[in-house]
Parts: structure tokens; C-alpha cells; sequence
């Protein structure tokens, strides 16, 4: 009997140390993935890959670059705030202008104007109104014939538009903070040399390769909870 006894002791022993080591086991997993989803990585030399100094998910990460030259051209059209800035109607239209040319401008319908001699773009309003639902999540905006903004044409019933649009720079996301009621991405405008090695210009862009000294300005881009853009500011480097 007391044989019997110390068996079944040794096996409860047995399973409650394999059930404890799982337990440690999948804890020490679930951190390791949770710290994955960080960029801050204590390996990585911070001078070389500055874009990685601050914490934001890989998720919101990719999402950012995904729009990142949308975001590089529409911001072209905007003032570069030090304060913080919610984007107004009249921003959200230009902002969509400059990413309306540069998606589809090889789509665009355009005209020479015999005045200056240069072709212009004719945009049709429902292609603005969709990039600003795509950005802002608005789809109230009214645009005005007389706007001084932007010139919307009252015969034509489009806009007519022309911008010589150079991108020098590049967004790359360093830090996210999420509160209840918003998502503030702090990225900064990076130099990019479109005559480097293609290896290094994707480092720079996807990988966050760039020393601060590449750095334009920091500027946050400030989103609701559905994903939207309400605001943004400069902040410098």
C-alpha cells in the first residue's frame, strides 16, 4: 500500500512539473512575440537604423508605408505646422489633388492652356471626393467654384489642376501611441537618393537605414479609431 502510495505521488509530482513547465513555456513564448511586435531591438545600432529608436507595431507599421507616398504628395499641398493642425475641408481637397495627379495622371484627362502653355489635368470631382473618404473618412465635403484653394471649374464641372510634384523625401514611421479616442504615428521625413544602390534605398524606406542626420523634420500624423486622419503637426527632428 504505502508503495502504491509513493507511485501515484511521484506521478502527480511528475505531471504537475511537466503542466508548470507549459505553462513557463508558452508565458516565455507570448512575451517573446509580444516584444516582437516592437521594433526597439537593444541589438540594433541606433545611429545606423535611426528610424528604429521608437516603438510602434509591425502592423501599423506597413499599414503607414503602404500610403506612405500618398501621404509624402498630398502633404506637399499643406503647411508645415508646428503646432498641432486639424485637417479642413479645404486641406482634405488639396491634399486629394496632388494624389489624384500623381495616381493617375496617365488617365487624366488634360487640355493645353493657351495662355500659360502648359497642359493641365481636368479631375473629375468623384475621384477627389473618394481619396478624401479613402484618407479622412469624409464624404460630406461640398466643393466651392470661387475657391481661392483650388480651382474648380463651373463649366467644366471638374477641377483643373496642375503641380510639379518632386519627392525628395520619404516617411518612415518611428513611434505610435494609441489612446481611447486616437492613434498619433510620429514619422520622420527622410532624404532619399534615388541615385543609390537599390539595396540601401530599400533600407532607407522599408527598414528604417538612415542616419539623423538624413532627417528633414518629424512630423505625427494624428488618426481617430476608425483609421482616419483628423490632424497633424511638425515637430522637427
Amino acid at each position: 500500500m504505502g508503495k502504491k502510495v509513493l507511485i501515484i505521488g511521484i506521478i502527480v509530482i511528475v505531471v504537475a512539473a511537466l503542466i508548470g513547465g507549459s505553462i513557463f513555456a508558452y508565458n516565455k513564448f507570448k512575451n517573446k512575440k509580444d516584444d516582437n511586435t516592437v521594433t526597439i531591438n537593444e541589438t540594433i545600432n541606433i545611429e545606423e537604423y535611426y528610424g528604429k529608436r521608437g516603438k510602434i507595431t509591425e502592423t501599423e507599421r506597413v499599414s503607414f508605408l503602404i500610403k506612405a507616398e500618398d501621404l509624402i504628395v498630398g502633404m506637399m499641398a499643406l503647411a508645415p505646422n508646428t503646432e498641432e493642425t486639424p485637417f479642413s475641408e479645404n486641406d482634405m481637397i488639396k491634399f486629394a489633388l496632388y494624389v489624384a495627379q500623381e495616381r493617375y495622371s496617365d488617365m487624366l484627362e488634360s487640355k493645353k492652356n493657351y495662355k500659360t502653355g502648359e497642359y493641365e489635368y481636368y479631375i473629375n470631382p468623384d475621384v477627389i471626393s473618394s481619396i478624401i473618404q479613402e484618407f479622412f473618412g469624409r464624404s460630406d465635403i461640398e466643393f466651392s467654384y470661387d475657391s481661392d484653394d483650388y480651382n474648380y471649374s463651373s463649366s467644366n464641372k471638374k477641377f483643373i489642376f496642375n503641380q510639379d510634384i518632386q519627392k525628395t523625401l520619404w516617411y518612415y514611421p518611428v513611434s505610435q501611441e494609441t489612446t481611447e479616442d486616437r492613434i498619433v504615428i510620429t514619422v520622420d521625413s527622410v532624404y532619399i537618393n534615388e541615385d543609390q544602390a537599390d539595396y540601401s534605398l530599400r533600407e532607407a524606406k522599408y527598414e528604417g537605414r538612415y542616419e539623423k542626420d538624413k532627417v528633414d523634420s518629424t512630423i505625427k500624423f494624428i488618426y481617430n479609431t476608425n483609421g482616419y486622419l483628423v490632424a497633424y503637426q511638425y515637430v522637427g527632428e
